[in-house]
């Protein structure tokens, strides 16, 4: 069965079954047709940790009706040829399938592939219909496109009307909310590039594959930042109120200004631009050990 198949006869509330496997790329789509299959039939959802659990007798607890469950069943790999007769309502989700059950049992084998950016973005709008489209590409970068993450940030959200929405957003940046952001290690690095502390900028990336700092986060915050620095530092009568800013917030950036000349924030900020543009665009390979450090160190050069 292929995915366009499998999503008609879901939409249409059609779908009968006896054995499904989901052999994954991304699990994200996977749990979500899972959730709508057990909505439609009004089906409890049981998971469970092996087939032979299946087959005994815990599964069927006495206020469970075996017509109204769907087992679900999450394997980090699956190689087993099933007798599809033994089961009923059974899904088996699996991110490693081997070539002989998906060639063997291929009519009851639906392929999810990974989920590519524009289709990550096309569920950003629709989930969150009260942000601008700069935002949500904020929301995207800081989450390094996971969709667990991004899920996660717009369910936040999601819970204000839509005039709200754009409100809490600037709220949840001003107050390092949002998941990734939440990372304490990744401000101390932006602080420290900002005040051109070399020796916290030293340790940072000596260790930041145990602090757990990526390059999409870092480009997404310098950028924010280097702004914000370029709107005090070149505009003496700039206040709080006319960039709207927290008190707080102005005179923390405000304090910091000064450590790079105006025509060195003017050349750094164009340079995360292009850089920013090159990483979406696939230029770069994002998965090179030294990128980040490049990143830092051109920084601090410019």
């Amino acid at each position: 069965m292929d995915l366009a198949e499998l999503k008609e006869k879901v939409l249409k509330n059609e779908l009968t079954f006896n054995v499904l496997i989901f052999s994954y790329a991304d699990r994200f789509n996977v749990n979500s047709y899972i959730d709508t299959i057990a909505n439609n039939k009004q089906a409890n959802k049981v998971i469970i940790s092996s087939l032979d659990e299946y087959q005994t007798d815990d599964v069927f607890a006495e206020d469970i009706d075996e017509d109204d469950s769907i087992y679900v069943l999450f394997a980090d790999e699956f190689d087993t040829l099933i007798n599809i007769e033994d089961y009923k309502n059974l899904i088996i989700a699996t991110p490693k399938l081997s070539s002989i059950v998906s060639k063997e049992l291929k009519d009851i084998v639906v392929n999810f592939p990974k989920l590519l950016e524009w289709q990550i973005k096309d569920y950003m709008r629709v989930k969150a219909t009260g942000l601008k489209q700069e935002q949500l590409d904020f929301i995207y970068t800081i989450c390094n496109g996971d969709i667990f993450r991004i899920d996660n940030e717009l369910a936040k959200l999601c819970l204000f009307d839509n005039d709200t929405q754009k409100y809490i957003f600037e709220q949840l940046v001003e107050s390092n909310n949002f998941e990734d952001t939440n990372s304490k290690a990744m401000f101390n690095l932006i602080s420290a590039i900002s005040k051109k502390d070399y020796k916290t900028i030293s340790y940072m990336l000596k260790n930041k594959k145990s602090l757990d700092l990526d390059v999409f986060g870092l480009v997404a915050l310098l950028k924010k930042n280097f702004k914000n620095v370029i709107d005090i530092q070149l505009n003496p009568k700039a206040t709080p109120d006319s960039l709207k800013m927290k008190y707080n917030q102005f005179m923390a950036i405000k304090y910091n200004c000064g450590k790079y000349s105006n025509k060195s924030l003017m050349t750094i900020y164009k340079y995360l631009n292009d850089f920013d543009y090159e990483l979406k665009s696939g230029k770069l390979d994002i998965d090179d050990y030294y990128l980040f450090d490049y990143v830092v160190c051109k920084i601090l050069t410019l």
